[in-house]
């Protein structure tokens, strides 16, 4: 079958060989609740249950659909591969066109890879009857990889709808697996996300054990102060940096009444310093820009290919300006500067002003649709 969603998810971001399709249950690729008799663990029915929100209403209300959908191995932030220019002209082209359901779905990958999931579940939202309960589905399936674990990398929960007004506590920001088959042996997984930070909990269901690698999903706005693997606390590594990704083995633990493997992510808010763009008075009053780095930043052809996608998305002409480290800093309107030199907590002023950038081209282009 040919849908435009299908032809664009087919294309990997990275600059290997095209992606492996989204697959459970020994392999066999999973194509949406149109399937006779889907693998066990993923449909609504067989517990995949996301707290009560706008995502949570696609799921149990969208008609089945019946995509194919390969969801591309999209490279996550920081990842090298951001430094060509494939993804940005991906994302650059999404942005020209968001109503169309593939420019949707591609945006919504996008986020997920940046750790931008408010955005992903809001491109979500946005998706048409038939198309979102099957790409949610996708987002929340496991990979299976030949000669190493599976890989879970499954996005931040949906914010739980909540009436202030009601005098009750807000649901938990939690997501639930109850039967993921990977081959032959069944798990459960929980992920939740608490002011604290983020937790990943597995247990063995039934079949053999299993080996399975899970990413937790930090949101960029957090920064991982301590982490625990099974309540043993996890050192850093020798560039400082704590893993995000763990491969577990689960199996029964009959000598224990708690059956559970639990990630959890101790998490600190990031301070982020960016000009806030102002995506409502776009485009008329966001002013030239200039993308300050050094000749050495190892993400300069990073920098340039932002300078394209603001361009091409928005119309801003933005210069790359290459400046001497402990130079006096030019501080002018217009160009705007934007300091996107290497220092400590850059990547999570990336982010932001990516995720600024954006807003401001969907506001741009809504805008050019009401005239």
């Amino acid at each position: 079958m040919s849908t435009p969603l299908a032809l664009l998810l087919a294309i990997a971001l990275a600059p290997a060989a095209a992606p492996a399709p989204t697959t459970l249950h020994g392999g066999a690729p999973y194509r949406g609740p149109a399937d006779p008799e889907p693998p066990v663990g993923i449909t609504q029915q067989h517990g995949l249950t996301l707290p009560p929100s706008a995502a949570a209403d696609q799921l149990a209300t969208d008609a089945p659909g019946g995509l194919d959908l390969a969801l591309p191995v999209i490279p996550s932030w920081p990842d090298a591969a951001w430094n060509g220019p494939a993804p940005w002209k991906l994302w650059s082209d999404a942005l020209r066109t968001p109503d169309e359901p593939a420019s949707r779905a591609t945006l919504a990958l996008i986020a997920r890879a940046q750790g931008r999931y408010d955005a992903m579940w809001t491109h979500i939202e946005a998706l048409p009857p038939g198309w979102a309960r099957p790409f949610i589905i996708g987002l929340h399936t496991p990979v299976l990889r030949d000669g190493q674990p599976a890989l879970f990398t499954p996005p931040l929960p949906p914010l739980p709808r909540h009436d202030p007004a009601s005098n009750t506590l807000p649901p938990k920001r939690l997501t639930t697996y109850e039967r993921v088959a990977i081959g032959d042996s069944v798990v459960r997984l929980i992920v939740e996300d608490t002011p604290e930070g983020v937790e990943a909990n597995l247990q063995w269901v039934s079949g053999p054990p299993v080996d399975i690698e899970v990413e937790l999903p930090i949101p960029y706005e957090r920064r991982t102060r301590i982490l625990y693997f099974d309540w043993d606390r996890v050192e850093a590594g020798p560039d400082g940096a704590l893993p995000r990704r763990f491969t577990v083995h689960v199996a029964p633990r009959p000598e224990q009444a708690d059956q559970d493997w639990v990630l959890w992510a101790r998490c600190k808010p990031v301070w982020i310093a960016v000009p806030r763009l102002g995506a409502a008075a776009l485009p008329a009053k966001l002013p030239d820009l200039k993308l300050a780095t050094t000749a050495d930043d190892p993400w300069l052809e990073r920098v340039r290919g932002f300078a394209a996608l603001l361009e091409a998305s928005l119309g801003v002409e933005a210069t790359v300006a290459l400046e001497a480290e402990g130079a006096p800093v030019e501080r002018t309107h217009s160009p705007l500067r934007i300091d996107l030199t290497p220092k400590d907590g850059r990547e999570g002023r990336w982010l932001d002003l990516l995720g600024q950038v954006e807003a401001a081209a969907l506001a741009a282009n809504a805008s050019a649709e009401d005239r």
